[in-house]
Formats: structure tokens, sequence, C-alpha cells
């Protein structure tokens, strides 16, 4: 998916922080992150997913996106997408290790972003499947 088709699917129609409210004390609920992983990857779905049962929204793996690393438009549009080319990928979601917490703060929520290097591979990194209905 686009970053902005990644961002409304793990939003699952809500405006918080993360898709089940404000309180981060829950991540543990929902994700797989450093207080909780073992400091590593777990099979999809043993957590509870979010609202359109979407599991592992954050945590467990970055998810790479389609857009290439680039800022978002200052003024708001309808799904961007980001640079034609790059060298760096967009990733969202964050990954079992980033998660909790960062300077006392979740270093993760819905709309957190991060790029990776294409030629970084990693256990961290993986890709969520999407496909258009039609």
């Amino acid at each position: 998916p686009t970053e902005a088709e990644w961002e409304y699917a793990c939003r699952a129609g809500t405006i918080t922080t993360f898709f089940f409210g404000e309180n981060d004390s829950l991540l543990n609920y929902y994700s797989w992150n450093n207080e909780n992983s073992s400091e590593k990857t777990h099979p999809v779905g043993m957590k509870k997913p979010n609202p359109w049962g979407l599991y592992d929204i954050y945590g467990n793996v970055d998810e790479y996106c389609f857009d290439w690393k680039g800022k978002y438009s200052i003024t708001e549009i309808y799904n961007p997408v980001g640079p034609s080319r790059g060298n760096y990928k967009m990733t969202r979601g964050g990954h079992y290790w980033s998660v909790h917490l960062f300077r006392g703060k979740p270093a993760v929520s819905s709309s957190s972003r991060a790029g990776t290097h294409l030629k970084s591979g990693s256990r961290n990194h993986g890709f969520r499947v999407a496909r258009d209905k039609y």
C-alpha cells in the first residue's frame, strides 16, 4: 500500500494517536514490542486486531510502503504519493524493538513514519500484502 493507504487502514476510522485511543499502556495488547517480543518477530495474528480486523499494525516488523521517502505536502490532498524515485522506501508501524519507549514515549503511532534504505536487509522489515478489490 501507499503510505496514505497504510495509515487509513491503520486508523480504521479513528483520529486518535493509536486506533485504540490515546492510552499507550495498551500497546502490549496490540503489538509485539521491546517489552514482550523477546527481541524477535512472531507469527501474525497473535495480538488483538484493529477495528477493521488488521493484525500487527504496530510492532513486529517495519512495513515497507509503495512510496519513496519524502516530505508530505503542506496542503491537504487525497491519497498522496511520495516522490517518483529515491534510495529510501517509507516504512510504517515500527518493529518489535522500536515500539516502546523512546525518551519515555512510544516511538510509534498511527501517523509515525520512517525511511529505510533498500539495501539494508533486516529481519525487522517486511510488507503488508494489499490488493485493490476490483
